[in-house]
């Protein structure tokens, strides 16, 4: 069996650094992923997705997550009583799923996602904020599609009265068409929302949750990840393509009794189970490696 996966692993290599894909390549590289998933008996199986057809390279470049050289969070601490023992908690007044497209803005998309839900819960009005307007326009930006922004970027920025948010009408990121700048289409005098934020360390993910809120968060993400189709996700192979940001919306316990992270992503509703992942968690923390735990998140209040 170890001589099989090396050859199923061996040929993927190959697949995922090649510039050019087609989809004869990349359903071969899906049934091999969902061959290795059967043979390590894995939670979660693998399809052709939004971002399937992306090279290793434009993949790299949607990560828009900078790693964090210093975390201060306390160690996370897995308590088995915390978790149900069948089903799953999703906070109320979620939006829907949107598109990052090809650039690195996620940390734009997974605040303003937390955002949205906050502001629909306190306010009982739902309202699409603008990634736009929070990522390209001054005073505070992101560093461009090609680069990001900390965990706590985005956060910092809708917290501020001088920046804020906007509707995403008064600044819209085009699905099909999109706009990576601060252009004369951004109404940059609309009205400004803003709400504080503050960070909250794993042990409190679940706590933070119960009351109604969700979390920005950010994970290290492998070549796996974007072929990710249902079931508990955990990192099985592929090369590492860096930090990436998202929200966590909720969490859940398999009647398998597999523990996991429901969280909403921002690469459309062609990815994943409709646009969201489940990540499993483990005692064993040294065995995992997307890193959630590891960096805490942020909420808004």
């Amino acid at each position: 069996m170890k001589n099989l996966l090396l050859v199923v692993f061996m040929v993927l290599a190959v697949s995922l650094v090649a510039q050019t894909r087609d989809a004869n390549e990349v359903s071969r590289e899906v049934s091999m992923l969902n061959a290795m998933l059967e043979l390590e008996n894995a939670s979660w199986r693998a399809d052709v997705t939004s971002v399937s057809m992306h090279s290793y390279e434009e993949m790299q470049k949607m990560m828009g997550l900078v790693e964090p050289t210093e975390v201060s969070r306390e160690e996370f601490v897995f308590n088995k009583s915390d978790w149900p023992e069948r089903g799953e908690f999703i906070v109320p007044n979620v939006t829907e799923v949107k598109n990052q497209a090809s650039c690195g803005s996620c940390v734009a998309f997974g605040t303003t996602a937390a955002f949205e839900q906050t502001y629909w819960k306190k306010t009982g009005s739902k309202v699409l904020f603008s990634e736009r307007y929070l990522f390209f326009c001054s005073p505070y930006t992101g560093y461009g599609c090609n680069g990001g922004w900390s965990l706590n970027g985005g956060a910092a920025a809708a917290s501020n009265s001088q920046k804020g948010m906007v509707k995403d009408s008064d600044c819209k990121y085009y699905d099909g068409s999109y706009h990576y700048d601060c252009g004369g289409s951004c109404n940059k005098s609309a009205q400004k929302y803003t709400m504080s934020y503050k960070s909250v360390s794993a042990n409190n993910f679940i706590n933070t949750l119960k009351s109604g809120k969700a979390i920005i968060i950010g994970a290290m993400l492998y070549d796996d990840f974007r072929n990710y189709k249902s079931g508990v996700y955990e990192h099985l192979q592929g090369s590492q393509l860096g930090g990436h940001c998202m929200v966590l919306v909720g969490y859940g316990t398999t009647s398998a009794g597999e523990n996991y992270w429901v969280v909403k992503n921002s690469w459309g509703t062609g990815w994943g189970n409709s646009g969201y992942v489940r990540f499993r968690v483990k005692s064993e923390q040294k065995l995992k490696d997307s890193c959630i735990e590891t960096w805490g998140g942020y909420y808004f209040e």
